[in-house]
């Protein structure tokens, strides 16, 4: 999709198809993120809620984020199509490229069964979905990227 597609489809009110991506369980943005998108049917729909490390990389961090998550779909009786992934338990920039796990596999498969573009809102490291982008390439053209997560932005 082009800038100008992206902002047309942002401003429509067609229901956005999302998938919350978060480091559920470090700050508590990602439990406010993900019961605001389940709150909000009229805006968008929730397709998944994708976990990354957070603090430490490991995959205790990422099931317990997906536990969370699980937790929060579970109380907000709102349907989400493929529920609370474990995402990746490492980070890419820590990985030096792109990390596989069953998580970035599922992004790719959410993405290709899509009928129309696939939103991520990612609130914490940006790993599942930069790994997702870098070794499912065909889901460039489906997927945007909103990321929220800023820090670390000045290291290498």
């Amino acid at each position: 999709m082009t800038l100008e597609e992206i902002l047309k489809d942002i401003r429509s009110d067609r229901i956005k198809d999302i998938i919350v991506d978060c480091d559920m369980g470090a700050d508590g943005d990602d439990q406010f993120a993900c019961g605001y998108a389940l709150a909000s049917p009229d805006k968008v729909r929730v397709l998944a809620v994708t976990c990354a490390p957070y603090n430490e990389n490991s995959d205790e961090t990422v099931e317990s984020g997906r536990q969370e998550s699980a937790d929060i779909i579970a109380h907000s009786e709102t349907e989400v199509k493929y529920g609370a992934i474990a995402g990746c338990p490492d980070y890419i920039t820590r990985s030096g490229g792109p990390v596989p796990c069953s998580g970035v596999d599922m992004i790719a498969k959410i993405v290709r069964e899509a009928d129309g573009p696939v939103y991520s809102v990612s609130t914490g490291c940006i790993t599942n979905i930069a790994s997702a982008l870098a070794l499912y390439p065909d889901i460039r053209e489906k997927l945007v990227t909103v990321w929220l997560g800023l820090d670390g932005l000045d290291s290498t």
